[in-house]
């Protein structure tokens, strides 16, 4: 049995879903109950009203028996007249006898009007290669300009004429030079005293042990156990993040959970180290753009791997960069 899943507001409530636990995965996203006999694909999209040149998170899931595979979205996959901003790979997970995968995507528009996210095609093979295609429906996008405030004018604003000197400008001028010159004399002044530096002892730890320290801290915070879920995931995946810039020269806070996995394999990290780098980021970025609000274990199970990921790829002491 084939069936496309509706991401429009209005079809929310064909199903509702009884899963409990740890098992429940993206319930405010989507409403359908996924069968280990079928294949589904459903989307859903928010805002679904934007400004111009706004994003659009964009959540692709996709339900079918044990056993198949999904194939990736193509990288030249057009969703015109939007434009595909960061795709973070599909994370899949059993649930309820089959399993589920799940992608998000951050789109942006640069064209006015009503317009629609077209269907995603997606291929499901059989372990015999048979390949089952199901799309997701088309969701609806109302694009607007932005607003004009009232205290605004005429778009057009006649030249203003030339600014004439005043009176006292070479008094100000003169004025404004001894300001400077003073500025310049007590800053060399104060940059010749030699005081004591105050030195951060913890930039001068190895990148691992500062990481480790920061995990520490993390779990003082207490984010879990008073609900701030989405806080705990941000600061445990930027932990991670900044031990690969400190340890290994590798910038990743500003790249996608996809760009950063590729740069850690041509940098020759190996598994398993790589596939529990992949489940903490794939899981922060759930929390993060999908709003996934997964049980308190999974973040102390996840706190747990970032600190095994740390141990395993920790430089040799003799070679350990300098503190950034």
């Amino acid at each position: 049995m084939i069936k496309t899943g509706i991401g429009t507001p209005e079809h929310q409530n064909t199903r509702t879903p009884h899963l409990t636990g740890a098992l429940v995965l993206l319930s405010l996203l989507f409403s359908n109950i996924s069968y280990a006999g079928s294949v589904t694909a459903e989307a859903r999209a928010w805002p679904t009203r934007v400004t111009m040149g706004d994003e659009i998170k964009f959540v692709i899931r996709v339900s079918h028996p044990v056993g198949r595979s999904l194939k990736l979205l193509p990288s030249d996959t057009n969703l015109s007249p939007l434009e595909i901003k960061t795709a973070a790979p599909f994370s899949s997970k059993e649930i309820n006898g089959g399993v589920e995968e799940v992608a998000v995507l951050t789109l942006t528009v640069f064209q006015l009007g009503d317009l629609q996210i077209p269907a995603i095609p997606l291929t499901v093979t059989d372990p015999q290669g048979r390949a089952e295609r199901v799309f997701t429906e088309p969701i609806k996008i109302k694009v607007v300009g932005v607003s004009k405030r009232p205290t605004d004018g005429k778009d057009i604003r006649p030249i203003k004429g030339p600014i004439s000197l005043a009176k006292n400008l070479i008094r100000d001028l003169w004025l404004g030079g001894l300001a400077l010159l003073l500025a310049v004399f007590l800053a060399v002044k104060i940059a010749g005293r030699r005081k004591k530096k105050i030195v951060d002892l913890e930039s001068l730890k190895p990148p691992h042990e500062r990481a480790g320290l920061e995990l520490e801290r993390l779990r003082k915070k207490r984010f879990l156990e008073e609900g701030k879920t989405k806080e705990f995931y941000s600061e445990l995946s930027d932990i991670l993040r900044r031990y690969f810039d400190r340890g290994f020269r590798i910038d990743t806070l500003e790249r996608t959970t996809l760009e950063t996995l590729k740069i850690l394999k041509e940098k020759n990290f190996q598994e398993p180290a790589l596939a529990k780098i992949r489940n903490v980021l794939q899981n922060s970025d759930l929390v993060k753009f999908a709003k996934f609000v997964p049980p308190p274990s999974l973040g102390e199970e996840l706190a747990g791997e970032v600190s095994q990921i740390v141990e395993w790829t920790k430089p040799p002491v003799d070679v350990e960069t300098k503190p950034r």
